[in-house]
């Protein structure tokens, strides 16, 4: 419908304005003023070891899985099979660590315990070997006792690498990082002017949401119009059970920026509609400017996270205060109600769950 000829076959780079395709006995040589390169990142085989693309497409629900690291794949993966009734186990030594908010973080580990998720964050020494039958996983916890775990499949995150080995980039002189990853400018531009990447090719975060404002952006910058592609407040979803998504900054995070801040939090279970539809599971969280009450971070853990994250990315791009959010009507009975008592919770304001208390004032200590 928008005139797009699609041609089917391995192209690779013969110059700066030039790319060959092949597809089968046939080769074809076209002309190009401009290019945009979105071929992809691929896991780096490890022998005996699923990979994260294997992992959502095993042939038979494991009996037993352990997965290593606390990433977004290993959560997905974790609630998915033990919901299939898979025995699931997740082993965490810091190096895939995702960094959620603490509040949301306890919650996690809460709904872990739960579904009979056993977690073990923390751990060193991890190594794995592989039977006829059954792998063992073997690690030190954090109380320094020595564990082993045996399970029918093992998951480990692997090393990504970009997919250009057969594109002939490199040889036309655009830069890629140690693990061929495409270097690119906010316009998604190479070092090499006519030639553009976007998405997973240019590196983490893999996301879609990102391969799709960088194939935008460097759409138009091919054709003058000028923009930029912007990560900072690009939210991140995990479709855990509930679902998870956040975007900003964590309240770790903000302090650490120098930000003074102030929180809201409200639980799911406190939300009208939740109530009614069983899905009561899951908590609100915002963290504000204190001087400002500009939002710098949303956390949002339950039913209705993923579609709610919008507004929350909207507002951090617009710099919204609180007002910005406590003026506007919500649908009631309805999800959008437990951000917007989040917010109201940083003033006291939530009518749904007893006000914050005050730390009480030490005795001797004068008040700040």
């Amino acid at each position: 419908a928008n005139k797009i000829e699609v041609m089917y076959g391995t192209a690779s780079f013969l110059d700066e304005g030039r790319i060959g395709v092949e597809s089968g006995h046939q080769f074809d040589m076209f002309r190009f003023k401009h290019a945009i390169v979105a071929s992809g990142a691929r896991p780096v085989p490890v022998e005996g070891q699923i990979n994260s693309l294997q992992l959502f497409n095993l042939e038979e629900v494991p009996a037993s899985l352990v997965l290593s690291g606390f990433t977004s794949f290993t959560l997905e993966a974790a609630f998915a099979y033990s919901a299939l009734g898979s025995d699931v186990s997740i082993v965490s030594d810091g190096s895939q660590q995702l960094e959620l908010d603490e509040d949301i973080q306890k919650e996690v580990s809460r709904l872990l315990k739960k579904r009979k998720i056993k977690h073990y964050p923390g751990i060193t020494h991890l190594d794995w070997s592989e039977g006829d039958e059954m792998a063992e996983c073997t690690f030190v916890n954090a109380r320094g006792e020595e564990m082993r775990l045996e399970c029918s499949h093992f998951y480990s995150g692997e090393k990504w690498e970009g997919g250009t080995t057969e594109l002939g980039v490199k040889r036309i002189g655009v830069l890629l990082d140690e693990d061929r990853f495409i270097l690119t400018d906010k316009e998604g531009r190479t070092e090499v002017p006519a030639i553009f990447a976007a998405g997973d090719v240019t590196g983490f975060p893999f996301l879609a949401v990102k391969g799709i404002r960088q194939g935008k952006t460097a759409a138009e910058a091919a054709c003058g119009i000028p923009g930029e592609t912007d990560l900072t407040w690009i939210p991140t979803v995990i479709h855990s059970d509930p679902p998870l998504a956040f975007a900003g900054f964590t309240e770790k995070e903000a302090i650490e920026a120098g930000y003074s801040v102030k929180t809201g939090l409200f639980p799911l279970a406190a939300n009208g509609f939740a109530a009614l539809t069983g899905s009561k599971e899951g908590l609100m969280k915002v963290v504000l400017e204190e001087e400002t009450d500009r939002l710098l971070g949303a956390h949002l853990l339950g039913e209705g996270a993923i579609e709610l994250i919008s507004g929350a990315v909207l507002g951090l791009e617009m710099g919204a205060r609180d007002e910005d959010f406590l003026f506007p009507f919500y649908p009631h009975p309805g999800l959008g109600e437990a951000f917007l008592e989040a917010v109201e919770q940083t003033k006291g304001l939530a009518i749904h769950q007893p006000p914050a208390k005050k730390a009480k004032q030490k005795e001797g200590i004068p008040k700040a």
